[in-house]
């Protein structure tokens, strides 16, 4: 039974630490924020200015970190950045991620995630302050043929169809040729992590499944599906936060390259339908939500997609903590509550009682 660091190891370990988060502004960057300043970080952040009605928009005056707004693809914007805070740790979150808009935009998806990563590679090259890259790649780097329902491993070929997968293949193979050619005599450790769908409160992005649920509900409207069958690993966000910090905690100083998948167990891989079925449950209404399927475009998405988190159990000693229903209460109990200046506190009881379970709150 695997055995996840217990909050006070985690604190002392992350208090004070230069950690950078490319791509701090984003859903996922702002969890990462709210998480790392409770636990002490030094935060510095690099991103695209945050938009209007955002997660980090929200909460952005509540956290301390020192904020950077540019283009992970101007390398001197970065450069900068990272000169005047010589980070101890980098956590390269920064991407272009939406499947739909990067078929729309093949230029900018590979700009943003191929040489902007190799911006970032680059200045931890030429330096000597960085001691550690949390590199975030993508389940979609597998070659899935989409005829067969298995767990991909680690160890599965690597492809890329679309631009999106492409691009994070790209990515995912870059960083470790930058491992194995240069920072590996420099003893610069390496976590590239491979995660699955992330789900948890506060996204306001409509263009994905959560956000568009919620939405719907709150508008009293249909809810139009692209692909209502289509089989995902839906993780909680705070699962991903800590599966970062157990693997940088356990692999600290040691210079080692570690590659792995992060999803939920295999009990948590289900449809798109049968989230939207959870979620009418915890709503406790019997009419139940009226659900379409939207028109096809001609985008490409994969049926079925699911994890082997064989490897991180194994090596780590860690497992994900939620399960998938109590992770859509949380979240549905955040967007019901939520009223843009209290944002931060529902966050703060998130991540409290992620790590402190046993807290009695009032």
């Amino acid at each position: 039974m695997a055995k996840n660091m217990d909050i006070q190891s985690i604190r002392k370990f992350i208090e004070n630490k230069k950690i950078l988060i490319t791509g701090h502004t984003g859903f996922v960057g702002a969890w990462m924020c709210a998480a790392l300043n409770y636990l002490g970080a030094d935060l510095i952040g690099f991103s695209l200015q945050e938009e209007t009605g955002s997660l980090y928009e929200k909460i952005k005056d509540h956290i301390k970190i020192k904020s950077y707004y540019g283009d992970i693809f101007n390398s001197i914007e970065l450069e900068r950045c990272m000169d005047e805070n010589r980070p101890e740790i980098v956590i390269h979150n920064a991407a272009f991620v939406f499947i739909l808009k990067c078929e729309k935009d093949p230029y900018q998806t590979y700009a943003t995630n191929v040489m902007g990563t190799v911006n970032l590679l680059e200045i931890i090259r030429k330096r000597d302050y960085v001691r550690h890259l949390v590199g975030v790649s993508s389940d979609k780097v597998y070659k899935n043929l989409d005829y067969e329902k298995i767990l991909f491993s680690e160890t599965d070929a690597l492809d890329g169809g679309e631009p999106y997968s492409c691009s994070k293949t790209c990515q995912d193979l870059i960083i470790q040729s930058y491992y194995n050619t240069y920072f590996r005599q420099k003893n610069i450790g390496v976590s590239l992590f491979r995660p699955s769908n992330m789900i948890g409160g506060g996204d306001h992005h409509k263009i994905r499944l959560i956000p568009s649920i919620i939405d719907s509900i709150q508008k009293n409207e249909t809810l139009e599906l692209r692909n209502p069958d289509a089989i995902r690993p839906w993780q909680d966000i705070l699962d991903v936060i800590d599966a970062y910090l157990n693997v940088l905690y356990n692999n600290w100083g040691q210079g080692k390259l570690n590659i792995y998948n992060l999803g939920p167990t295999e009990d948590n891989i289900c449809s798109v339908r049968e989230i939207v079925k959870i979620i009418e449950n915890i709503r406790e209404d019997e009419s139940g939500l009226n659900v379409a399927e939207a028109q096809k475009n001609g985008n490409i998405e994969k049926k079925y997609l699911g994890l082997s988190i064989d490897k991180i159990k194994k090596n780590e000693d860690w497992m994900p903590r939620k399960e998938l229903k109590k992770s859509l209460e949380d979240l549905y109990f955040f967007y019901e509550n939520d009223c843009g200046d209290n944002t931060y506190d529902l966050m703060i009881r998130n991540i409290e009682d992620y790590f402190l379970p046993d807290r009695r709150r009032d």
